[in-house]
Parts: structure tokens; C-alpha cells; sequence
């Protein structure tokens, strides 16, 4: 394997990248908690730039569309992109940085030892050399990311997702440290601290994969349905945008209902024809043929939410949501030949097209139940946090301004605290709507807005402003006690 030099051991600090060239390809330098990555610069959903983006821990955010990569492996981590991107080897060898010509794969990478007098290093990771951080410029074959990305056109804070240090080695302490707020605890309702609850358990390895979960997988993973959903995305594009109040499609959608509306919209054709089929089979063909042109009229009406549904939706997502709805497609035109047969006094093609229809009908609409099911389309993705019961420390005081928010972990759960003048609250990070980060989001007077698709949420009560969210963010309790601010689940 061969290597190029890019870069100087300490030319990066914590959480910096910049762009190299390697071959004649644009490629990512990251370096994470003293650890050099490389991956492919390109973004795989739109070919955007990664080395413009925000990197927040592990995470690569596109600056174009925010589709989210894992430094470490390359991997999509979410939507838009759903491919990974490639990852290359690293090697610190006299101080200088050194990447493989050729990407690698990740599995496959085993540790390389580069001698005493270099750090230790892995064939996807290197240990960068430690020493206080320095001005340092991007190497010159590419033009680096400002010191503070842009996000959304709002400069986005790399502190936003980290959070206060809570424990240190002695000999590290200064006086200014030991005056710093203790070591993160957790209060009950007294005051009185106890220990953490426990870490959730592992769950059991998964059972023997299904012939329909193979299907799916395939269906999934067809690239060329990507052609066709880019080409009915691009048309219908204008038509989202050009609604600008966004009530028709927050209607669409179910906001006003409380949960998706499509999926109650398509029980409608599907149990009319299943009516129409069973009156044929007792020869009631009049009464059949209206439960049949029902059907009809009410799959018009879950197409269209289904269709506003589907242009919020991502990747393979997208590819399974396009074709469920090819095939409810295929099925109303059946349909609609058994009711013109009908109409021509032809009972027998009527009664075989009926049962055609509704055959197709029930096998696409197995794609539309796994995208609600296995995959999570259109449901709260908020519903199974588990909230703190008890007062636990999340942020210390004097890390969050007036106007500030930040995304901090309690108990494994990312909230996202903010202060409004005298005012802190605490909603879910996690966007209900499709789990996108809101911290990466813009905020205007006191609303966040989701950086996937557009969601909007008051930061005070976790309210939805602007779908295609239907379920607000949970909202959770807060105090300041000791230098700390602490939330805990509403009672």
C-alpha cells in the first residue's frame, strides 16, 4: 500500500479538518480526541464538499444538505445520503502525516506500527503527536473551512454538542479548575444525590433474516429508482416551496390530526375493495361495483398524502416509498378497468380485474407498512427516550448565555438546553419528525428550525410551529442548583 505525505502531525487541533490531495482526489483530514481521519471529501448524495462542512465529534455534517458521515468509517449516518462515503489509511511517520493513494475497507484494517519514536496508529486512525495547540493552516492543494463553519447560513457553534469536563487527572487541575462545579451527579427531589440508574441492557442478537426482510433490502438498495425519485422530487419541489404558509401540506401530513394521515387515508381504498370482492363472491355485482369506484375515489385521496409524505423522505426510504406507490398506482388503474367492464355488463373480466387490483393492491401496500414499522416513516422517533426521573446535571451554568442553546447528553439522551434571558428550557435534540439533530438548526425568536426538513419548534414548550412534524418535542423540567443546570422528566 502505498502512502503520500499530506499534512504535519500538528497542523490540526481537536475537531479540525481540512481538505488534502491524494492522488488527484479530494479528501477530509479530521483529527477527533488526538486521532487523524480520512475519508473521501465528496458527499455521496450530491457531490457537495464534506471538508466545507461542520464537524461535530465524530460526526461530518454536508453544509449542503446535511447528510451526516462517520469520520471514523465512512458511513451515512443520515438522510439525505444514504452510501458511505470511502475512508483511506493514516500513518504519522517523523511528525508528518501520511494517507494511503487508495481508499480501504474499514473492516479489514488492522493496527500499523510505524516504530518507537512515532505514535502508536491504526490503518484508519492515528494518534496525532500531543503538545499545545498552535495557529495552523489547511494544507495549500485545497481551500479550508473558516474556523466556524456555516450552517445553514448561521455560524454554527462546534461547542454545541460538547459538554462541560467532569472529571480530570489531579496533576492536570489548576486552581482555576478546582474551583469549577463538582462532578456531575444525580438528585432526587430532595436534593439528596444517588447514584446513576443502570446502563440499558444489551439486547439479544438478532433472529435468522426472512425472505421478505431480503426482499426489502433489495428493493432498497435499487439505484435505479434514484433517476425517477429525483425527477418527481425535482416536480414537486416548486409546488412545496410555493406553498409558503405550509398549512396545505401540514395538512397533508396530519398535523391537525395528531399523526400522520396517510396511513388511515389507505385503509379506505383497501377495505372498500376487499368489500367489492366479497359482494362478488355472493353475486351482489351492482353493490360491488360501488364499493369498487369508492375505492377508487378514496385512493386518490391517499395518494396525495402519501405523496406529500414521500417528498419529506430520504434515500432508501424514498426508492421504497416510490415504489409502494407505483404499485398503488398499478392497482387503482386495475381497478378502474374492472369498473369500466362493470359498466359494460362484462361481470366476469370485472370480478377477475377486482381481485388483480386487490392482490397488487395488498402486496405494495406490505412496502408502505415496513416503512412505518421497520423503518420509521412519519412516526415520533421522541417516543422511546427514557426521560431522567430524577434532577440530573446536564450543562454548567456559566456555559450557556442568554440567547445561547447547546445539545448536551443526560443519560444517553441528547437534550437540547437553551436560555431566553432569565428563562432556561430543555426540549428533546432528537427532531420527531425524522431524529435530525436539532442543534445544528437555526434559531429565530425562540424557534428552532430541524436542518432535514424544515420542522419548526418553540424552544420554550417543544411546540410545533411548522411541520411536516406532527408531534411536539418532550419538554423537560429544569433548575439551577450548584453551578449547575438540571433537568429532569415532567410530573
Amino acid at each position: 500500500m502505498e502512502f503520500v505525505e499530506v499534512a504535519s502531525a500538528d497542523q490540526l487541533g481537536n475537531e479540525e479538518k481540512c481538505a488534502v490531495e491524494v492522488g488527484g482526489k479530494r479528501v477530509v483530514l479530521a483529527r477527533v480526541e488526538g486521532k487523524l481521519y480520512a475519508l473521501g471529501a465528496i458527499c455521496t448524495h450530491e457531490r457537495a464538499n464534506l471538508d466545507e462542512g461542520t464537524l461535530m465529534g465524530h460526526e461530518l455534517y454536508c453544509p449542503l444538505h446535511f447528510s451526516c458521515f462517520d469520520v471514523r468509517t465512512g458511513e451515512a449516518m443520515g438522510p439525505p445520503a444514504d452510501k458511505s462515503t470511502k475512508v483511506y489509511a493514516v500513518k504519522v511517520e517523523d511528525g508528518k502525516v501520511l494517507v494511503s493513494s487508495d481508499p480501504v475497507d474499514p473492516d479489514e484494517l488492522e493496527e500499523v506500527e510505524v516504530g518507537d519514536a512515532a505514535p502508536p496508529v491504526q490503518a484508519a486512525t492515528a494518534t496525532a503527536a500531543d503538545g499545545d495547540r498552535q495557529e495552523r493552516t489547511p494544507v495549500a492543494t485545497a481551500a479550508a473551512p473558516a474556523d466556524t463553519a456555516q450552517d445553514n447560513g448561521a455560524p454554527v457553534d462546534r461547542a454545541a454538542d460538547e459538554q462541560p469536563s467532569v472529571e480530570q487527572p489531579a496533576e492536570k487541575q489548576s486552581a482555576a479548575d478546582a474551583a469549577a462545579p463538582p462532578p456531575r451527579e444525580v438528585a432526587d427531589g430532595t436534593g439528596e444525590t444517588g447514584k446513576p440508574p443502570p446502563p440499558t441492557p444489551q439486547f439479544a442478537p438478532a433472529g435468522p433474516v426472512t425472505v421478505f426482510a431480503r426482499v426489502i433490502t433489495r428493493i432498497e438498495e435499487l439505484e435505479w429508482l434514484d433517476n425517477a425519485a429525483q425527477q418527481l422530487g425535482a416536480g414537486l419541489r416548486p409546488i412545496r416551496e410555493g406553498e409558503r404558509t405550509g398549512k396545505v401540506f401540514e395538512l397533508l401530513h396530519g398535523r391537525l390530526t395528531g399523526h400522520a394521515l396517510h396511513p388511515a387515508m389507505s385503509d379506505l381504498p383497501l377495505g372498500l375493495w376487499v368489500g367489492q370482492v366479497a359482494l362478488d363472491a355472493v353475486g351482489e355485482h351492482g353493490a360491488a361495483g360501488k364499493l369498487g369506484a369508492l375505492g377508487i375515489a378514496s385512493g386518490v385521496g391517499a395518494a396525495v398524502t402519501g405523496t406529500a409524505d414521500w417528498t419529506v423522505s430520504d434515500g432508501g426510504d424514498r426508492r421504497v416509498g416510490l415504489l409502494h406507490g407505483i404499485g398503488q398506482l398499478a392497482a387503482m388503474t386495475i381497478q378502474g378497468g374492472s369498473l369500466v367492464a362493470r359498466v359494460k355488463g362484462r361481470q366476469g373480466p370485472a370480478k377477475v380485474l377486482a381481485g388483480v387490483g386487490l392482490g397488487v393492491s395488498v402486496a405494495f401496500a406490505y412496502l408502505g407498512g415496513h416503512l412505518v414499522l421497520g423503518r420509521g416513516v412519519m412516526v415520533d422517533h421522541t417516543a422511546w427516550n427514557v426521560e431522567p426521573r430524577r434532577w440530573t446535571q446536564a450543562i454548567v451554568v456559566t456555559d450557556l448565555s442568554s440567547g445561547d442553546f447547546k445539545a448536551v447528553d443526560v443519560e444517553g439522551r441528547s437534550v437540547l438546553v437553551s436560555r431566553s434571558e432569565d428563562t432556561v428550557s430543555a426540549i428533546d435534540n432528537i427532531c420527531s419528525h425524522a431524529g435530525g439533530p436539532l442543534n445544528t438548526g437555526k434559531v429565530e425568536d425562540g424557534v428552532v428550525t430541524c436542518p432535514w426538513h424544515g420542522s419548526q419548534f418553540c424552544l420554550k414548550d417543544g411546540s410545533v410551529r411548522r411541520g411536516p412534524a406532527q408531534h411536539p418535542q418532550p419538554l423537560l423540567e429544569t433548575r439551577e442548583h450548584a453551578g449547575w443546570i438540571e433537568v429532569r422528566a415532567r410530573r
